[in-house]
């Protein structure tokens, strides 16, 4: 019965469970491998979308900034003129709030 054991059956199957651990170590590790490699690829296609974004967002805020401060020109002309033509028809801002 130790004959049977010895030899012909524990060598083979210790040599096969030896390999399919190794086989499984080798994949495994691949496969960590694999994932890193995907993860880095990801993140770096989010920091260029990222850097689009960025870039179109610093452009938009430099428009609106001209545009604001275009319009804040606009509104000390209109304001300026409000107060010659409040001089010209002899009203002041109290006889305003008191027609109110």
């Amino acid at each position: 019965m130790m004959d049977l054991f010895d030899k012909d059956l524990i060598l083979p199957s210790l040599f096969s469970a030896i390999t399919g651990l190794f086989g499984w170590l080798v994949g495994k590790r691949k496969e960590n491998v694999e994932v890193d490699s995907n993860e880095i690829a990801n993140t770096k296609e989010i920091i260029e979308m990222w850097k689009v974004t960025a870039k179109e967002m610093k452009e938009e805020v430099a428009e609106l900034k001209e545009k604001i401060e275009s319009l804040t020109t606009e509104v000390h002309k209109l304001r300026a003129e409000n107060v010659d033509l409040r001089t010209k028809l002899g009203l002041t801002n109290e006889d305003n709030e008191n027609k109110h």
